[in-house]
């Protein structure tokens, strides 16, 4: 059973092996087992991961207020932005961002987000001739 690691914890194992030191964010991968008993014992400390199927929460701050807003790199090099994020999703170990940009909902993934000074501080585009071959 996978199990999420929410705070950093000390596993001594009785029946023999080795001890565990696992660290937040971490997953730990336990015999079906081992993983009931922790998740009873420190409820507060894992949770459990589900393999499959995508998962979509809504993008909200627990004292209710909106969340600030994004900016990405389109695939065409350039910072969009500003949006602010409405649902959080994750499929399998790919984190998404959904936002509405310009009238379109768009799903970002999270290795395309960028920072407010990125955006701010990129060059414009400009637009070229080609070269053409003398006649």
């Amino acid at each position: 059973m996978r199990l999420e690691v929410l705070r950093p914890l000390h596993i001594r194992r009785l029946a023999g092996g080795e001890d565990l030191h696992l660290k937040p964010g971490s997953v730990a991968d336990l015999p079906d087992e081992d993983a009931l008993s922790l998740l009873a014992k420190k409820p507060d400390a894992v949770r459990l991961m589900r393999t499959s199927g995508t998962v979509i929460e809504p993008a909200i701050r627990p004292d209710g207020q909106p969340l600030s807003p994004v900016y990405w790199e389109a695939g065409t090099g350039e910072i969009l932005g500003p949006a602010t994020p409405e649902y959080f999703a994750r499929h399998g170990h790919s984190d998404w961002i959904v936002i509405t940009f310009e009238g379109q909902p768009r799903w970002i993934h999270a290795d395309r987000l960028r920072s407010r000074k990125a955006f701010e501080t990129q060059r414009s585009s400009q637009i070229v001739e080609w070269v053409r071959e003398p006649r």
